[in-house]
């Protein structure tokens, strides 16, 4: 059963609201089975993040389904509060969280699947802290930007790693050093950079 609908967001459309909810539950109770959800509902009314959760579920298609897919993950960084907090990252804290997922010796899909997993957890908290009003816009450019540069790093570096067997060091012509790999186009970073 779905945690009650906030007062002033129901007073805006409370129809549209429960229609959207209601579709949204039984999307992830298809997905989840209803004891799971049930026990996902009860994780987030003792979070005390009813509100934000049913905010959720009405307005991003892409929370319902990582929900689905980060069932487990959801539940215990909403029990343990990690899901709520800020985080101020370094970029070797960004990257030794993303290697946790992903060994030095895990094959490319293995690799692509970390990275995927990675990002939508990732997603997920960002977005959760925006819609609690937890977060400043700042906040969130700040760690949309950090984690588009680990994910954008590590993409790089499998790349690398990958290449260098079959092609070996590229060495520039003119100044004889080794170069780099260089990602361009990538479009707005996350934010940070406005």
């Amino acid at each position: 059963m779905p945690p009650p609908i906030a007062p002033g967001i129901d007073a805006l459309a409370p129809d549209w609201l429960d229609d959207t909810v209601r579709a949204s539950s039984v999307r992830l109770t298809a997905r989840l089975g209803s004891s799971a959800y049930e026990a996902l509902c009860e994780v987030v009314a003792a979070a005390d993040q009813s509100q934000t959760f049913r905010t959720l579920m009405a307005g991003s298609d892409f929370f319902v389904d990582q929900a689905g897919r980060q069932l487990a993950w959801l539940c215990d960084a909403l029990a343990d509060g990690t899901l709520l907090v800020a985080r101020e990252w370094t970029t070797e804290q960004w990257d030794a969280a993303l290697a946790t997922l992903c060994g030095p010796h895990a094959s490319e899909s293995d690799c692509l699947a970390a990275l995927r997993t990675f990002r939508h957890r990732h997603l997920v908290r960002i977005i959760w802290r925006e819609v609690a009003q937890l977060a400043t816009v700042e906040d969130t450019f700040a760690e949309l930007s950090g984690l588009a540069d680990c994910c954008i790093r590590a993409s790089v570096a499998f790349a690398v790693s990958a290449l260098r067997p079959k092609y070996g060091l590229p060495i520039g012509q003119e100044s004889g050093d080794e170069q780099s790999l260089v990602v361009l186009a990538m479009g707005k970073l996350g934010g940070n950079e406005l």
